[in-house]
């Protein structure tokens, strides 16, 4: 799961795992492209399926995404993978 503005780099470096959104918009509706962006400012991302499905949660710590505290707040469900100060990788607790 990742930032729609990641989503191009990600496919070019890493072409074998699959991203959650790019930033070929027109290729994802305005219901999920909505969805992903209440996702990121913390509204209903409890029950974002895409969320939900991900088994690699990639945030940009710069974007300050309120989602990036939900993370954390919610570790009973994610734990953090890696930090530093570029980006968090949250891998869901199973």
């Amino acid at each position: 799961f990742n930032h729609f503005n990641w989503g191009g780099y990600l496919i070019w470096s890493l072409p074998e795992y699959p991203v959650g959104m790019d930033g070929r918009t027109n290729l994802y509706g305005e219901e999920r492209l909505q969805r992903a962006y209440d996702t990121w400012n913390g509204i209903g991302w409890e029950t974002d399926s895409d969320l939900l499905a991900a088994g690699v949660l990639l945030l940009c710590v710069e974007m300050k995404l309120a989602l990036l505290d939900r993370l954390r707040e919610a570790g009973d469900r994610w734990r953090v993978a890696y930090e530093d100060q570029v980006a968090v990788v949250f891998v869901p607790i199973r």
